[in-house]
């Protein structure tokens, strides 16, 4: 059986629609700011990205929000076509199909400036206090060591709970955050601090994030190959690096 080319799929599936109408995916999407949040400017930076890209391959976006929770259950067995970012898992490849990255979710240690902070090993960590949310699993090797109590980590509900902490001198030395979530708590809830926190480069965990779609949707498979390729142009562009920057100087904020 011959196989058709990528390019020839994608003209079939496009041919499919009537003139003067438009390819659409309909997308998840839940509250976590900045990446994705209803009551930010373009649904946040992520979300920007994603409907960018598809913009630039003829494709309309539509976002629904909702919990995770919900959210899953609802690509998995394709009532909506995915959802805008995930990471890609071994035991996830058999249900969605994932685009190329489009950013990595890096996590690091933020503190205050006075604070003279280095690590290069979690034995580095020993006797400080590290703020962490409840339920977040960050890397294998500082996972077992909370776990094991050879650091010790004071779990929030939040961010802003988390970098508060650490704002106020509230017990903690360091805060666990993505660049990209700290310095929107600080934005947001703690403008006047911001020349004063800062983060060590050294990532703790950098997952990439992906597009991640359900391979009950037919037009699916077609779609990945579609945002790929504008993924790639919007890269290449320097609006994706640009868009970030502009996230992290708050303007996106309502």
């Amino acid at each position: 059986m011959k196989l058709l080319s990528p390019i020839f799929v994608i003209f079939a599936i496009t041919a499919n629609y009537a003139a003067g109408s438009q390819l659409e995916v309909n997308l998840t999407a839940g509250e976590y700011p900045p990446y994705q949040s209803q009551k930010l400017k373009h649904y946040g930076v992520v979300s920007r990205i994603v409907s960018e890209a598809f913009a630039l391959e003829g494709v309309q976006v539509n976002f629904t929000f909702m919990p995770w929770k919900r959210a899953y259950p609802s690509i998995l067995e394709g009532k909506l076509d995915g959802v805008g970012y995930a990471t890609k898992k071994k035991e996830r490849e058999k249900y969605f199909y994932f685009s190329e990255p489009i950013f990595q979710k890096t996590r690091v240690f933020f503190h205050h400036i006075d604070h003279s902070f280095d690590w290069n090993t979690i034995e580095d960590l020993k006797g400080l206090q590290i703020g962490a949310l409840s339920g977040y699993a960050y890397n294998d090797e500082f996972d077992l060591a909370a776990k094991q109590q050879i650091i010790t980590v004071q779990r929030v509900e939040t961010h802003q709970q988390n970098i508060g902490k650490l704002v106020l001198g509230n017990r903690i030395d360091l805060a666990i955050s993505t660049i990209n979530q700290g310095y929107d708590v600080l934005q947001r809830a703690y403008p006047q601090a911001k020349k004063f926190i800062t983060y060590h480069p050294k990532p703790l965990h950098s997952p990439n994030m992906h597009l991640m779609l359900s391979r009950k949707v037919e037009k699916n498979k077609e779609l990945i190959v579609l945002f790929n390729r504008g993924l790639k142009k919007l890269k290449k562009s320097g609006k994706l690096e640009q868009y970030f920057k502009e996230s992290q100087q708050g303007q996106y904020l309502p």
